[in-house]
Order: C-alpha cells, then structure tokens, then sequence
C-alpha cells in the first residue's frame, strides 16, 4: 500500500471518531516506514484495537514498529492477544506498559523464561477435555483454580518448573482434576433431604460450622476425584507423582498447625502422596487414621449422596476441634468449584431443555385436551401420579379438568416411543436425546413438560403459530448503552445492546387467587393510600393565614419591649400539596427466581398496583433478563402511559424466570424513561433476589462497579434509586451499590407481598 492507500483507509475508518488530519499523517507516516508486506497486517490488527480503545489504537502504531524489529510477523498476533488481554484484565496503563516493554514482557515469554502462558496451551487444553468429556468445556485464566461445571478457571501463568514440558503437564493435572468434579457432578447435591442437583452451600450452612463442613466436603470429593483418575487416567496420574511430590514439598510444615487443621493438612499431604502420620502426636494420630479409615468408603460410582454421609460422620469425628478451625489452603489441582455459578448455568441448562422439550413434543402429539400445567413451586418435584407399570412404561396421568379427560398418556422408558389412547407414535432420536437429558438431570420426565406440549400443540392448530421467536412480533425496539469498566476507570462505549420487548398477556385466575388471599392485607393498604392521596402540611410564620403563630407573637412582641422592629409573620397556613411523583418498579426476571420468587414478586406487584390505583401516581412495570452484553432484554409490563386494566394483570401474571441479571443497561434505560416524565419526584425502585451476573465476564467486583455506576447516573439526574432484595448476601454489596439508607433486605420471600406496598408508601410520604 502506498501513502495514499494508508491515509485513505485511516480516514475512513478512524478519522470520524478520534484521529484529526494531522493525526492521520502522522500515522500513515509510521506505517509507511514498515516493509509493504506488512501494511495490511498492521491495518488489520489496528481494527481489532478500534472498538476495544482508542488509545489503544494510537500506542499500538506507535509500538509496531519497534515490536517488529524484536520479533517476526509470524508473532504479532500473538503480541495483539496479549496486549488486548493485559487491557481487559488490568487496564489501559498497564496495556501500554506491556507493549512498550517488548522484551521482557512478549520475548521472554515466548522462551518460556517467565513460565508457561497459558494461552499458548490452551488450545491444546481444550482438546485433551473434549477427548475427556463429551460435552464442551472450556478453559480460561482466572485468578483462582475453579470450575462451575461449564468452564475451568486456571492460572493466566504457569511457574512451577524451569521447563515448559513439566509446565504443561501441571496445566494438564489440574485439568484433569477439574474435570472429574464436573464428572462426578460434584457442583451439585444429589442426596434425599434437599431438591434435585441443590447447591452444596444448602449442605453447609445447615451445620453448625460451614466453613469446615465445606472444606470436609471437598476434601471427599477431591479424594472421589482421585479414585475416578486412577481408573480412568493411570498414565497420566504415573507421571503427575513428581508434581504431587513437589506440591507436598512446597507446603509449609503443619507443625504450627493444630486440631483439625492439622488432620485435614495431612490428609491433603496423603493424597500428594506424603505420610506424615509418624510424625502426628499420638492423640491427632489416632484421630488421623479414623479420617483414612472413613475415606476409603469412596467409589467414583457413588454420588454426593455418599459425600454427604461420609462428611457428617467426619464432622462428629472432629466436633471438638471445630470451634478453633481455620480455612483450609486449596492444593494447586483441587481449587475451590464455584456452586453459584455452576446452579446458574443448570438452570439456565434446565430452562433451554424444557423448552426444547415443550416444543418438541407439541409438535410430535396429537392434538387432545392437555392437564394442567403444575404450579411454578412443584413443577419439578416428582408427581404421586406417576408410577412404573411393569419393567418398561412410564404411566403419566392428567389430572381430570372439568371434563373428565380419557386419555392415556405412557412413555417408553427407553423414550423410543409415547403411547395416546393404545396409539404408539415414534420419538425422533433428536428428541430422544432432549428427553434422555432430562431424565439425566431429574430421574424422570416431568409431568408438566408433557402436558404444556399438548397445549402448545393445541393452541398451534387453532392459531396457526408457534412459541414466538427472539426477534418476532414481540421486539419493539433496540437500544444501544455504554458499560463502565472500573479497571480501566471509564466506559466501553456502545458496549451493550438492549432490547425493549413486549410481555404476552396470559388468561389465568393468578390475579383473582392473589387478591382473595391477601384480602385484608389489601383492605388495609387501601385505607393507607387514601390518606396520601393529599399531603398537607402547617407552614408557620407566614404574612397570613388560618391561624395564630404562637411562637412567632410571642417573638414579636419580645422585639417591640427590646425596641426592635416586630416581624409581621405571624400566622400559620396550612399548605395542601398535589402528589408529583412518578415510579419505575423494575423487576429481575432472571432464571434464579424461577419458583416461590417468582410467585411472591408478581404477588408484590398486583397489590402495588391495586393500592396505586387509588393514589392516582405515574408508574410503570419492567421487567428484566438478559444473556451477555449483546443481549439485554427489558419486557414491557406496564408503561406509564397505560391503566391498569385485564391486559395488564395478565401482563403481571405472564411474568416468569428468563436468564441471567445484567442490571447495568435495564437501570440506565428504566432511568432515561423516568427522565422523560414531568414528575418532581423520580423512583427507580429495583426488586432482585441477587446480585448483579451475566454469562459472560459480568460478574463480580465489574458488574457491581457498573451497577452502582447506572445508580450514581441515575442520582445525578435526579433520580431517587431504592433496592428490594431477598439475596442473604445483600449486605456484603448492596450497600455499595445503591447506598446505606437506599436499599432493603427481606430475609422471608412470602414477606415479599405484603412489604412492597408499605415501602413504597415510606418512600413517597
């Protein structure tokens, strides 16, 4: 490319957004020195930069060509990931502080004098956990050794060995034990006193000592893990012995420890394959080979129902050391899984397979009166009218509706085949394979999955349509927002994409069942609002008015004996002030609050709503969820413009669990709405039951930095933000967010309705 081929693409590519003229000379000028094999690889790379930072974009020309001279073309790709990497991780300076160190931040590491990258490994990694697992996991840097049973979290850096091979073979252990608590399903509880797959925290915070209950709980499993390697991975687990070895060695000595602290390191030492039992005083020592004793009833055929067991019996083998226990130090392989997010991505795996599921079997079934689909709360559970007839038929029967419904409904345990009234119709095996992971993750098929089929199978026939898709009749609009990054201290411009969408109104007797129960609560609520309806207040010491300032005469009349000037305010007027106040509930409809969440908030939303109604103040309804930055969704329940009428009570009642909590771009734009009202007083009132998360890399300290960003936008422009949430864990963040003063916690979901209500009442008197 020539001078002029150069300046024209950066003209017209960059010159509308941050270069000027002069700029685009300059670095044409730069480029132009570079040999012409080389333009088009530096322009190319210059484009992957431009959305990510333009300042990046300028220190990346200016570096190039000295980056070049310290390495070949083949390695600028390479040189362009890592810096894009070093910017999202830690930020602009120290993006640039990378590019201009080339020599000891790129070349050293290509030579593997700083450790092993593990972006130059993980492609590999990657392929090696395909062959392990047959489903897709990924690895990816994390500052912690982790998994939540989709992704593993592994060090960005390897540094154990002086040699690269050795590296990669503890990159490659590590793996392999993260692997096996996704095999073992050791993310989830599978034990009778709690729901199907819970989190194990459920388990924890059910004894007396969470902390050594969870420590215990992995110690188990990590030995579970440790049996499924030796069987599955003999070579492999051979060669890591060198490794456990050098962990072993690495570990401070456990003589300062004491008490189960100390039992528990020995046994971490045992599984690297170093016995200090010699070494334990006689009482520990004892107490140490009970611990051995219990964990060699392990199986990796077993389940966490065995894990939980064998941790109570330890937990009473070590009930008198546990009130001076100490969190235990995680070996380098075993990290910490991380539950949440894991119960995250299987409800969000459970939401995607009942639909497939739903709308696979509407479109296999003929068309018959479908039963009931189950209440939201027990939709999971297993129904008493299922049963096994014989050794290969699951019976499912509907429940009877006003018309008894004849038919009778059986699916082949093999899922080959469902049987209507004696008639078999073939499952396709794409179906087979819906069905056969549902089955997997609950024991069996839910009855309510069957029955919506029908519906929708019916309801396809006499409309002609089908379930909606994303981007059909119900997206109204799509909005674009920036983000704030608190690393790099400023916003991802354009970053994310909303979609304003409408919510289906549904016919059902939610409303009319809400509102007969909660009938005195409600009666009571009204008589509350009507005495808002006008706020009146005395305003003393005015020229005229209804009565005598007593105050104010005595205060004049002092003045008049001490030869001052009396005041002429002397009365009181009582001031009658018209409500201006316009309301956002914004409502979290994200797949954590499938069930009696779900059921309390829209509870909560049609008394407020009642009770509104005589108050005669603007509010409106949004409902939100989303899936990564590209995919924000707000549902449009109620806006302010439209009464409160059937359409929006079936609005309210068609509210359900969607995905994930990106609460960033719902905030700015439920607040860019409020702005557009002539209301004096503007609340944005967020109802969650827990913090901020998105699939992506929207969660901890960033998706709180960027909420609580959205709510000081939002205070600036005169908004009064305010948080209801049932998230146990509230304290430890929300008050960051949204303020001391500005947010609540209700430690009891069924609650949820009858406090709202008596909030918002609070809040606007």
């Amino acid at each position: 490319m020539n001078n002029k081929e150069i300046s024209s693409f950066l003209s017209k590519t960059f010159a509308a957004d941050f270069m000027d003229e002069w700029e685009i000379t300059e670095y044409t000028n730069l480029i132009e020195q570079l040999p012409p094999s080389l333009h088009h690889e530096i322009l190319h790379h210059l484009k992957a930069f431009w959305p990510i930072s333009h300042a990046l974009c300028t220190s990346f020309l200016e570096q190039a060509p000295h980056a070049l001279n310290c390495f070949t073309p083949n390695h600028l790709s390479t040189w362009v990931k890592m810096t894009l990497e070093t910017y999202e991780t830690h930020g602009l300076a120290a993006a640039r502080s990378f590019m201009l160190d080339v020599e000891n931040n790129f070349i050293c590491r290509l030579k593997g004098k700083n450790g092993l990258q593990l972006q130059t490994v993980s492609i590999k990694l990657n392929r090696y956990l395909n062959g392990l697992s047959n489903k897709s996991i990924k690895v990816k840097s994390g500052s912690q050794v982790s998994t939540n049973s989709e992704q593993i979290l592994l060090p960005g850096e390897m540094k154990l060995y002086k040699d690269n091979d050795r590296n990669f073979l503890a990159y490659k252990t590590i793996v392999s034990f993260q692997w096996a608590f996704i095999a073992n399903k050791s993310c989830f509880l599978d034990h009778p006193a709690f729901p199907s797959n819970s989190n194990p925290i459920l388990f924890f915070n059910q004894t007396p000592y969470p902390q050594l209950t969870a420590d215990l709980y992995l110690l188990v499993e990590t030995q579970r893990a440790l049996v499924l390697l030796r069987q599955e991975l003999p070579g492999l687990m051979k060669e890591a012995k060198g490794i456990f070895l050098s962990i072993a060695d690495s570990r401070p000595a456990p003589d300062h420890l004491k008490g189960a602290n100390y039992i528990i390191e020995a046994v971490q030492l045992l599984l690297l394959g170093k016995n200090i039992a010699n070494h334990l005083p006689p009482t520990e020592q004892v107490l140490y080979y009970q611990v051995i004793e219990i964990l060699k009833n392990l199986s990796p055929k077993q389940n966490t129902t065995n894990t939980v067991n064998l941790v109570n019996q330890l937990l009473i083998l070590l009930q008198p050391y546990a009130s001076d226990y100490q969190t235990m130090i995680p070996l380098p392989f075993q990290g910490r899984p991380d539950y949440e997010s894991a119960q995250i991505i299987l409800s969000a795996q459970r939401d995607k397979a009942k639909q497939q599921a739903i709308t696979a079997l509407g479109a296999l079934l003929p068309q018959i009166p479908a039963s009931p689909a189950k209440p939201e709360d027990e939709e999971d559970k297993p129904d008493s009218s299922q049963k096994l007839s014989g050794d290969n038929v699951l019976l499912i029967q509907p429940k009877q509706e006003t018309k008894p419904v004849e038919n009778r409904i059986s699916l082949d345990t093999t899922l080959s085949f469902i049987t209507v009234d004696e008639m078999n119709i073939e499952i396709p095996k794409a179906t087979q394979d819906i069905l056969q992971e549902i089955k997997n993750d609950f024991g069996y098929i839910p009855e309510s999955y069957i029955s919506s089929g029908l519906q929708i199978k019916g309801n396809a026939q006499t409309s002609g349509s089908g379930p909606p898709l994303r981007d059909g009749p119900e997206l109204i609009g799509k909005f674009i927002y920036d983000e704030w990054d608190y690393r790099r201290g400023g916003n991802r411009k354009n970053w994310c994409q909303l979609f304003e969408k409408n919510i289906q109104s549904i016919k059902t007797n939610f409303v009319e069942q809400t509102l007969d129960k909660y009938h005195g609560v409600l009666m009571r609520l009204r008589r509350q609002f009507e005495m808002m309806l006008v706020s009146e207040r005395f305003l003393k010491r005015q020229r005229d008015g209804d009565n005598i300032d007593l105050d104010a005469l005595i205060e004049s009349l002092s003045d008049t004996r001490a030869g001052l000037a009396p005041s002429e305010r002397l009365f009181i007027k009582l001031q009658r002030d018209e409500r201006s106040i316009c309301t956002v509930f914004l409502v979290d409809m994200s797949n954590s609050t499938e069930g009696w969440v779900s059921k309390a908030i829209k509870e909560a939303l049609i008394l407020m709503c009642e009770s509104l109604e005589i108050l005669g103040d603007s509010y409106a309804i949004y409902g939100f969820s989303g899936m990564r930055r590209l995919r924000s969704d707000l549902y449009l329940i109620k806006e302010f413009s439209h009464p409160y009428n059937q359409e929006i009570k079936g609005k309210i009642s068609a509210i359900g669990p969607k995905e994930y909590t990106r609460m960033g771009p719902p905030i700015r734009h439920a607040s860019r709405k409020l702005l557009q009202t002539d209301a004096k007083i503007k609340l944005l009132v967020t109802i969650t039951d827990g913090k901020p998360e998105d699939y992506d890399d929207y969660k901890g300290d960033y998706a709180i930095e960027d909420t609580r960003h959205a709510l000081i936008e939002a205070k600036m422009a005169g908004i009064h933000p305010f948080c209801i949430t049932i998230d146990q864990k509230a304290k430890d963040y929300m008050a960051h967010m949204f303020g001391e003063i500005n947010y609540i916690f209700i430690n009891d979901v069924a609650k949820l309705p009858n406090r709202v209500p008596e909030i918002y009442r609070t809040l606007t008197t």
